[in-house]
């Protein structure tokens, strides 16, 4: 616990406390937008951090990644709109209490079980993450390779909808990791001449376009505003003490989140239906009464969706396997700062690790604070015409790809895999499926090469070696499971078809 104490000490300033309520405003924010969620708050906001200190860097996109996933409940639970996936389960209770007259209480219980839900992850996370990069102190060349095969097999749990669009989603993005010079012979790729090329593409323009650009293209087709007007009344403090009551639930579900986050690609919106159905099943009483406005229905999905947030940064940080689309651009970011994931994590930069954990615990603090004060005024966001969101969207995106090198050729970047992504979404593609590959490229590859460099050019290395051979099997389990998985859907529909 060390790397945590050396971390108080930078939290601990003037600057690192205003990030942190700056960041998780924005947060909160962005996460009530409905369709907008942490990785696309996370992807506009990463430009903005050049030239912040590190530490200040770190402590900013950790807080607007908390915020974020709490965020979501607020125009879940006015007006039924969730603002991210994991807040659907929310809504099924949380509306019914707005109904009732019972949003503000509603928010309060939203807000108290995600900090908790928060504060519990966040210690599993400090005190699991060190014990798995220590385990990766053995990791070679070829257990390199396949630990980016085995994240990059998670497509066949990321892509639920279509097992083969998931991996050519995949394979495109693989192919465009690739661009530049080679990572290990300095060959020159895919550069059709062009100067801007030789760098490869520019991760932040790439993941702002995909995200942010994507997402004015798919709300400039609505008219009017997002969501129609919500009904907020008094009660928040109440609701914050009323989700205390239910210790076992607020553990439980905050143990659900972990375990969900810590598997790569099934995230918040898994972890809170899961969280929601386990208390449903053990409210042997009060199971009738789900969906009609109950307290600890609202709980649960709540404390297991924030607590996917630490979850999911375990396998991101200690093994440089996202565990989310969100999770893929904070990692993009913590490269950026300095942070490099894997062994030497926790020894040689312990005190930027530490400012980071302490940093996401005191956001869990902060938004259950800006949640008393600020719900109300933020609830009348998602109430904003369309012309002024959409345009505030694409003012950042565009204004955030320039300001990274003052690139107009970022900014092009930036629209056209805005585009891309729409025609991604319009297809059926997956779009988080194309970012784990084209973050997990570069380290499949290079840890190829280095072990054929190592073995000779014998391909042996990667079964001989046990570490390696596990990583191969589980990969192999991975893929499997995927097409299995993907084969009983589509018996179900032919089923459900002849019927």
């Amino acid at each position: 616990m060390d790397f945590l104490v050396a971390g108080l000490s930078n939290v601990f300033t003037f600057e690192s406390l205003l990030a942190v309520l700056i960041g998780t405003l924005i947060g909160i924010i962005m996460g009530a937008l409905p369709g907008v969620g942490p990785a696309l708050a996370i992807a506009l906001t990463l430009p903005f951090t050049f030239g912040m200190a590190p530490e200040t860097s770190l402590i900013l996109l950790g807080s607007i990644f908390s915020g974020s996933v709490y965020g979501g409940s607020i125009s879940a639970i006015l007006i039924n709109t969730p603002g991210t996936p994991g807040n659907a389960a929310t809504s099924f209770d949380g509306y019914p209490m707005t109904r009732k007259g019972e949003g503000g209480i509603a928010l309060g219980i939203s807000a108290m079980s995600s900090a908790i839900g928060g504060i519990i992850s966040i210690l599993v996370l400090s005190f699991f993450s060190p014990l798995l990069a220590n385990i990766a102190v053995h990791f070679g060349a070829a257990e390199q390779c396949m630990l980016g095969l085995l994240g990059l097999s998670v497509v066949s749990l990321a892509a639920d909808n279509d097992f083969l669009k998931g991996w050519i989603s995949a394979g495109l993005g693989l192919m465009l990791s690739m661009v530049g010079f080679d990572l290990v012979t300095g060959e020159e790729r895919f550069t059709f001449g062009w100067d801007y090329l030789y760098d490869g593409l520019q991760f932040i323009p790439l993941m702002v376009g995909l995200f942010a650009i994507t997402q004015v293209l798919t709300l400039a087709q609505m008219k009017g505003t997002i969501s129609g007007p919500g009904h907020v009344s008094g009660g928040f403090l109440k609701g914050a003490l009323s989700a205390l009551k239910y210790r076992i639930t607020l553990i439980r579900s905050a143990l659900i989140g972990v375990m969900f986050g810590t598997v790569p690609a099934l995230g918040l919106d898994a972890a809170a239906f899961f969280a929601y159905i386990t208390e449903k099943r053990s409210a042997k009483k009060e199971a009738k009464s789900f969906g009609k406005g109950l307290h600890r229905a609202v709980v649960a999905p709540e404390a297991a969706n924030n607590a996917v947030v630490g979850g999911s940064l375990i396998p991101t940080l200690a093994l440089g396997i996202p565990g989310s689309a969100a999770t893929a651009v904070l990692l993009g970011g913590l490269i950026i700062v300095g942070i490099t994931p894997g062994s030497k994590l926790f020894t040689e930069q312990a005190g930027m690790v530490g400012t980071f954990f302490v940093a996401m615990l005191f956001a869990q603090i902060a938004f259950l604070l800006m949640g008393l004060l600020f719900a109300r005024p933020i609830s009348k966001i998602v109430t904003l015409p369309n012309e002024i969101l959409l345009s505030g969207i694409l003012i950042l995106a565009t204004a955030g790809s320039f300001a990274i090198r003052n690139s107009l050729m970022d900014v092009i970047v930036c629209l056209t895999f805005g585009v891309i992504g729409y025609i991604f979404i319009k297809t059926n593609f997956n779009i988080v499926c194309f970012v784990l590959a084209f973050l997990l490229g570069p380290i499949i590859e290079t840890g190829f090469q280095r072990a054929l460099v190592v073995s000779g050019g014998s391909y042996s290395i990667f079964f001989t070696r046990p570490i390696s051979l596990v990583l191969f099997v589980l990969v192999v389990l991975m893929i499997l499971y995927g097409v299995i998985r993907s084969r009983k859907k589509d018996n179900n529909v032919d089923s459900s078809l002849n019927m």
